[in-house]
């Protein structure tokens, strides 16, 4: 599509990543985009500028998909890739709730088989629903009340070598150790309702 259209992409890769399996990720200095084709036929795509999540969309059209890949080999920021192209949503839309719900929506359609049981048990919670999800680049399962990891409160879930889940608080410590990923939900839950609820 991109060459059909005279849009330069640079060199995209297919590959694994943090998140789950990807369909194509374009690297640049600055960060990278990743999409994924969904089973219905979507496009899921996701920005990642110097590590931080800064804009996510869904977008039936391959056309959009090559622009933004077209955009950002190009240089763009990420106010650039938002003219024209209103499938994403930027980090900036955090408080309204559509980048958490995409994030979510990518993490249990692509994320590691491994950290599933997880991810469903903190998404059935409402108090977790509501944080942003990552997986970190050791394969640690994070939730975050801001985009930017420098402004946010981050608790990370840890598997135990003996069974079970720590959950953490980073810079803060540890909350507790749990057996299973229903106690870790609660805990964290909890945690959230009671602390982070300002």
């Amino acid at each position: 599509m991109a060459d059909e259209r005279g849009l330069d992409i640079g060199q995209s890769e297919k590959s694994n990543d943090s998140v789950g399996n990807l369909d194509i990720r374009l690297l640049t200095d600055r960060g990278y985009v990743a999409v994924n084709r969904t089973p219905g036929g979507f496009f899921d795509v996701a920005v990642r500028h110097f590590g931080d999540l800064t804009a996510w969309g869904r977008t039936a059209e391959l056309s959009d998909v090559a622009e933004t890949l077209h955009r950002w080999h190009g240089g763009a920021e990420v106010a650039e890739l938002l003219t024209g192209l209103g499938y994403l949503h930027a980090s900036d839309d955090f408080g309204d709730g559509a980048l958490v719900q995409a994030a979510w929506r990518w993490l249990l359609d692509y994320g590691f088989d491994d950290v599933q049981p997880l991810v469903r048990a903190l998404h059935a919670e409402p108090a977790l629903r509501a944080l942003l999800p990552r997986i970190s680049g050791h394969g640690t399962l994070q939730l975050a009340d801001a985009p930017t990891a420098s402004e946010a409160r981050t608790l990370g879930f840890f598997p135990l070598s003996e069974g079970g889940w720590r959950v953490v608080e980073y810079g803060v410590g540890a909350v507790g150790d749990v057996a299973d990923v229903s106690e870790a939900a609660k805990l964290a839950a909890g945690m959230v309702r009671t602390e982070w609820n300002d």
